[in-house]
């Protein structure tokens, strides 16, 4: 993701929280919402991490998209 410039930013806090702030380059593609979800989770279980938030940016209903990855 990082060499295709989707990954806007992403915030590291001390107690563990997580927040990436992605654009999918596909905005109507479901692999993207489900690749996300399955980052955020893989994410979850890495020590040290206690919450992650992915935000996407930049596409039509990026609102529905954010929250359907984040409610998994």
């Amino acid at each position: 993701m990082a060499d295709n410039d989707s990954v806007g930013r992403v915030d590291v806090d001390i107690d563990g929280l997580v927040k990436i702030a992605i654009t999918p380059k596909r905005a109507h593609c479901p692999c993207c919402l489900i690749d996300l979800a399955e980052l955020r989770l893989a994410l979850l279980e890495k020590k040290g991490i206690t919450s992650v938030h992915i935000e996407v940016v930049g596409v039509p209903a990026a609102e529905r998209w954010t929250r359907t990855i984040n409610n998994t």
